[in-house]
């Protein structure tokens, strides 16, 4: 569950989902996501992605991790910029283990941000999610390593960033990481 996940990691960036789901009153998440769903159908083509994206956020908070995706796939289909629809994309996709569609949201909503320290947290979140889950340790030093220079002090992308750098025996870049930490630190 996304919520136990979130309190359980708080390296983690806490989303606008995971903290509407916190304070929503989960008896009616479901009638809300079906009714404004409802509503987008019938909606002028100006109000439907206001009430598309509502509904994508209410069949999060619902658990219906499948509708939700589904909903805020078809969003960010046609407006890549939607920060809301991607972090429920990332939300629901992490509930279904649809790894790399997670990764694709954290990199998505990092370039949308304009805060760093966000930025930073999101990539770390795609990083640790391409070395954890997807075991695809080449392709997680990219945002890790983007992660640490963003914000030094991310605990999760720095361990897996110096794990890989061990293994293949990276002296100089385990160094240079190292030293930022450290750096960092003091």
């Amino acid at each position: 569950d996304a919520r136990a996940f979130a309190l359980g990691n708080e390296g983690l960036f806490a989303s606008v989902v995971a903290r509407s789901e916190m304070a929503a009153n989960l008896d009616h998440a479901g009638a809300k996501a079906r009714g404004r769903q409802a509503r987008a159908a019938s909606a002028a083509s100006s109000e439907r992605p206001a009430l598309l994206r509502r509904a994508a956020v209410w069949a999060s908070i619902a658990g219906r991790a499948e509708d939700a995706v589904e909903l805020a796939n078809a969003l960010v289909k046609s407006d890549p910029q939607d920060a809301v629809a991607w972090d429920v994309v990332r939300v629901s996709a992490r509930r279904l283990s649809r790894w790399a569609r997670v990764v694709e949201a954290c990199t998505a909503l990092a370039k949308l941000s304009k805060d760093a320290a966000r930025s930073a947290e999101l990539l770390e979140e795609a990083g640790v999610t391409l070395f954890d889950q997807l075991e695809k340790h080449r392709e997680a030093e990219a945002p890790l390593r983007k992660a640490i220079e963003l914000d030094p002090t991310r605990d999760m992308a720095y361990k897996r960033l110096r794990i890989i750098l061990e293994a293949r025996n990276d002296h100089a870049n385990l160094e240079a990481l190292v030293t930022l930490r450290l750096s960092a630190e003091e």
